[in-house]
């Protein structure tokens, strides 16, 4: 009865879509294993939400909607997409987190008009070199897939200034980061690295940065020069000292240095940064524990 009763919600939206013209229809968590044909006659709709079903397949027939600018097909069953998908070329917003996808087409490089894409936790190892031409992107995220590299052709994202990157398996930063001027935020936590390229040094913009969770020793002196950076991400590697170089850093607020080898000592660095607010610290007195250290009162 509660399945019924929830189709029969759905179909209702579904109608009302239709005969009004909406612009906006969420079907997010109706539970959907199948996407009703008679969606694909609400013509008008901008902005489609089916997250949180457990929806196996993209029909086809998903390119009638040929207004459709955001598309939110997060938390569900999918394993494959169809070639039509990428002929909607309107779209600015694709979200397709927490799917089954192990790959995705050569043609998503047709839809030029993204600013926004998710491919966040799925079991990625690869992506076309096609989305190098997705250059208006600004915000993306691949977090959470199996990445041992990062994809080449992101390096002609341009634009992007939000890049999620950890929980993959990547084992180093290409050199050509440094050309994604307009970054400002960079995660990259969670995977097996152990050292950054000096390149990295060009992303002037950058506010966040995130090393948690790697294998570094050692961080390098240029990273001083990321005279934006606000927030670095530390915890859990293998470090035993930051370089003096960083009492240079005018806007660094936050460190996080949980988790290394530091034996319960702050790198005395740290109390020559002049912005620096917090630190976060392991505890010295409560083994697993942690201390967030205020420079500022």
């Amino acid at each position: 009865m509660c399945e019924q009763e929830g189709l029969k919600e759905v179909m209702h939206k579904i109608a009302r879509a239709e005969s009004l013209g909406w612009v906006r229809l969420s079907l997010k968590e109706s539970g959907l294993d199948t996407i009703p044909q008679e969606l694909f006659r609400c013509t008008e709709v901008e902005e489609l939400d089916l997250s949180g079903n457990q929806l196996k397949t993209v029909p086809p027939e998903i390119c009638q909607l040929t207004k459709l600018k955001k598309l939110y097909l997060g938390h569900n069953q999918i394993k494959t997409l169809p070639s039509e998908l990428f002929k909607m070329t309107n779209l600015t917003e694709l979200c397709l987190t927490n799917n089954l996808l192990n790959e995705i087409p050569y043609d998503i490089g047709k839809l030029t008009e993204l600013r926004y894409l998710s491919l966040a936790v799925n079991y990625l190892t690869t992506l076309p070199l096609s989305i190098e031409y997705l250059s208006k992107i600004e915000i993306a995220s691949l977090r959470n897939n199996l990445f041992s590299s990062v994809p080449a052709g992101i390096s002609k994202w341009i634009r992007v200034n939000n890049l999620e990157l950890h929980n993959n398996q990547l084992k180093s930063v290409p050199k050509w980061i440094g050309e994604l001027r307009d970054l400002k935020r960079l995660e990259l936590s969670n995977n097996n690295l152990s050292s950054l390229p000096e390149e990295i040094v060009a992303l002037q913009k950058l506010r966040e940065l995130d090393l948690s969770a790697n294998y570094f020793t050692a961080l390098p002196s240029f990273i001083a020069q990321l005279g934006e950076l606000e927030y670095l991400g530390l915890t859990g590697n293998k470090l035993s000292d930051l370089p003096l170089s960083m009492k240079g850093m005018k806007k660094l607020d936050h460190i996080t240095l949980r988790y290394n080898n530091f034996a319960g000592t702050v790198p005395s660095v740290l109390w020559d940064i002049p912005t620096l607010g917090r630190v976060t610290f392991d505890s010295p007195n409560d083994n697993g524990r942690y201390c967030v250290l205020e420079f500022r009162g």
